[in-house]
């Protein structure tokens, strides 16, 4: 079991789960989510991957600390005001986050081999977060489809990195 991915999982799912029976699609939901999600689950991978030597998630979860505390922050000065700059800011910082997550796991998959169970599973991942950054860059939904879309790649990687946990790390 390559319990090092787990709380990727579960926090995505408990995401996804989130957005999908909250009754609000709006942005600051979507950007608590975010936060939520991003913070918790690189903790957790930071946490369990701390007696490891090579250290694969840690770009992953500085990427997303930072990302959960910019996430915050328009939290924070959007609090009493749902605008349109809200579903800029969400659209903004989750494709941005999305595109440099999908970099690095892209490293990540080319780094652990494409032939090997870990690579595909960092490029599978990759491939998530790339459609999710180009959807909301190309397609700037609106709010209500952004924060649905958002639940459903949460969804999507829950799944994927809870099958990836359970697995033995063989080939």
């Amino acid at each position: 079991m390559r319990i090092t991915h787990l709380p990727r999982a579960v926090f995505a799912l408990l995401g996804g789960l989130f957005i999908t029976f909250s009754q609000s699609h709006a942005a600051v939901v979507g950007l608590g989510v975010f936060a939520v999600f991003t913070l918790l689950s690189s903790l957790g991978s930071i946490v369990l991957e701390r007696n490891q030597k090579p250290k694969r998630l840690l770009p992953l979860a500085v990427v997303s600390i930072i990302a959960s505390v910019m996430s915050l922050v328009a939290i924070v000065q959007s609090l009493g005001n749902e605008s349109d700059s809200s579903r800029l800011v969400f659209l903004m910082l989750v494709s941005g986050w999305a595109l440099v997550t999908s970099a690095i796991e892209l490293y990540l998959a080319s780094r652990e081999g494409f032939s090997e169970r870990t690579g595909r599973d960092f490029l599978i991942s990759a491939i998530f977060s790339l459609a999710l950054g180009g959807l909301f860059l190309l397609a700037s939904p609106d709010v209500v489809s952004a924060v649905g879309f958002f639940g459903a790649y949460l969804i999507l990687l829950g799944v994927h990195w809870g099958i990836a946990s359970a697995g033995d790390g063989k080939k």
